[in-house]
C-alpha cells in the first residue's frame, strides 16, 4: 500500500512539473472533454423527456441550480489554492532576499578577523555562495533541494571548524562573537530557503480541484445539451479561462522552473559584488 501511494504521489508532481503550455492544454482538453460526455448525456435527457415538457424544464432547472452551485464551489478551491500558492511564492522570494541579507552581513563580519583566519573564511564563504547559487539550477524536486541542502550544510561545517579554531586560540578576539552571530544566521537563512521551496501546496489539494473541475464539465454538458443551442464559442472559452487559472496557480507553486519564478538576482549580485 505504502509502495502504490508512493507511485501516486509521483504521478502527481509528474503532471504538475509539466510546462505551463502543456498543463493549459491538457486542463483544457480534459474539460471540453468531459463537457462533450455531458452534451451527449444532455442530448439523450432531451430526447427522452421531449415529450413531457413540465418535466422538462423542472430537469433544466434542477441542473442549472446544480451546476451554479458547483461553479461557486469550484471557485472557492480554485481561490483558496491560489492563496496557498501565492503565500508560497512570496514565501520564497522573500527567503532569497533574507539569504542574501545574510550571507552579506557574514562576509563584512568575516573581513574585520584576524588575518590568519580571514582568508580562509572568504575562501570558505565563496564556496558556500556558489553552492547556494545552484538552488536556480534545481528541478522542482524535493529530493534535488534535499540534496543541495546537504552540500550547504558540509560547507557550513568548514566554517564552523574555523570558527572553532578562532575560539580555541584566540578565544579574546573581539569581532568573534559577532562572527558567530552572522554565521548562525546564515545556517537559519538556508533552512528557511530550504524549507519555503518543499512546503508548497500539497498535491493532495489538487485533488479535490482535478474532480470538480471534471464534475463541472460534464454538468455544463448536460445544460448545454438540453438547451437550444450549444454556444461553443463561450463555452471553449470558459474551459480556456479556468484552465489558464489552473496552469497560473501550479506555476506560482514552482517558484524554480515556473514562467512566474522567483527572481534569483539577488544571490547573483551579491556573489558578483564579493569578487
Amino acid at each position: 500500500m505504502h509502495f502504490t501511494g508512493h507511485k501516486s504521489m509521483l504521478s502527481i508532481d509528474l503532471l504538475l512539473n509539466q510546462p505551463l503550455p502543456l498543463l493549459i492544454l491538457g486542463v483544457f482538453i480534459i474539460l471540453a472533454a468531459a463537457s462533450e460526455i455531458g452534451f451527449i448525456a444532455g442530448r439523450w435527457i432531451a430526447r427522452k423527456f421531449g415529450k413531457a415538457k413540465e418535466l422538462t424544464l423542472d430537469v433544466d432547472n434542477n441542473v442549472s441550480t446544480i451546476t451554479n452551485s458547483s461553479l461557486a464551489l469550484l471557485a472557492l478551491f480554485l481561490g483558496f489554492t491560489f492563496s496557498s500558492a501565492l503565500d508560497h511564492f512570496e514565501k520564497n522570494r522573500e527567503a532569497v532576499t533574507n539569504e542574501a541579507t545574510a550571507l552579506t552581513t557574514a562576509y563584512h563580519v568575516i573581513k574585520l578577523q584576524p588575518q590568519e583566519y580571514r582568508d580562509t573564511l572568504l575562501g570558505q564563504l565563496n564556496t558556500y555562495i556558489d553552492v547556494r547559487l545552484g538552488v536556480a539550477a534545481l528541478p522542482n524536486d524535493s529530493k534535488a533541494i534535499r540534496t543541495l541542502q546537504q552540500d550547504s550544510q558540509q560547507q557550513q561545517e568548514q566554517m564552523w571548524s574555523t570558527v572553532n579554531s578562532m575560539v580555541t586560540n584566540h578565544p579574546d578576539t573581539p569581532m568573534l562573537p559577532p562572527l558567530i552571530d552572522a554565521l548562525n544566521s546564515v545556517v537559519t537563512a538556508e533552512k528557511n530557503r530550504t524549507d519555503s521551496l518543499i512546503n508548497g501546496v500539497p498535491n493532495g489539494l489538487f485533488m479535490p480541484v482535478a474532480l470538480f473541475l471534471l464534475f463541472n464539465g460534464v454538468l455544463m454538458g448536460v445544460s448545454l445539451g438540453e438547451g437550444a443551442r450549444r454556444h461553443t464559442l463561450l463555452s471553449w472559452g470558459l474551459y480556456f479561462l479556468v484552465a489558464l487559472a489552473v496552469g497560473i496557480i501550479v506555476d506560482l507553486d514552482r517558484p524554480l522552473k515556473g514562467y512566474i519564478n522567483v527572481d534569483q538576482q539577488a544571490m547573483m549580485i551579491l556573489k558578483d559584488s564579493l569578487q
